[in-house]
């Protein structure tokens, strides 16, 4: 299991964080597929209590690290 983030972007204006439902519709997959993505590691999370906020910038992130380029 990921260990929480511990700096708070939760105060930062210019980073605000995303909910499941809003982090699923970035990626445009399911909240289930957002589930799995979450609990296998690859993508990060910040707990807050028992919420689960995703950091655009590590959905960014994790969009940049699964590009695929053909070989022509």
């Amino acid at each position: 299991m990921n260990k929480p983030q511990t700096e708070n972007t939760a105060t930062r204006p210019d980073r605000p964080l995303c909910t499941t439902r809003e982090a699923a519709n970035r990626l445009r997959v399911s909240e289930r597929h957002l589930w799995t993505l979450r609990n296998s590691g690859k993508i990060p999370f910040v707990l807050m209590g028992k919420s689960i906020r995703f950091d655009p910038a590590d959905l960014d992130a994790y969009v940049d690290q699964n590009k695929v380029t053909l070989a022509t």
